[in-house]
């Protein structure tokens, strides 16, 4: 805490395991990655404290006009909500054994980057 009560706030306290920093938005001109996903996915679920199922469906709600633009044929929505709630609990079980020096765990990280 700095003087008065204020505490200050760096770029690097935003900072989230694998995936460097939240995505507000997703923008761009070609497909968001799969890392992209889960940046807008942190975001809402843990910056601005939604639960899982509304981030998924906000996440969702970004992702559709991508595909519908590229005209690349969608799943069904709850199977990409499915998707990205499933991706996000492989993200966690990663960050459960982040401090564990395991080659193995060293390997599944850099996978998912």
């Amino acid at each position: 805490m700095a003087h008065g009560g204020i505490r200050h706030v760096t770029r690097g306290s935003d900072n989230v395991f694998l995936l460097r920093y939240p995505l507000e938005h997703i923008t761009g001109a070609r497909l968001p990655s799969g890392r992209d996903v889960m940046r807008n996915f942190v975001f809402h679920h843990l910056t601005l404290k939604k639960t899982l199922k509304d981030s998924a469906q906000l996440v969702y709600d970004e992702l559709m006009p991508f595909w519908l633009k590229s005209h690349l044929p969608t799943r069904r929505k709850d199977h990409v909500i499915k998707k990205i709630k499933d991706t996000y609990a492989e993200y966690c079980n990663l960050m459960k054994n982040k401090a564990r020096g395991n080659e193995k765990d060293h390997e599944n990280q850099e996978q998912y980057r």
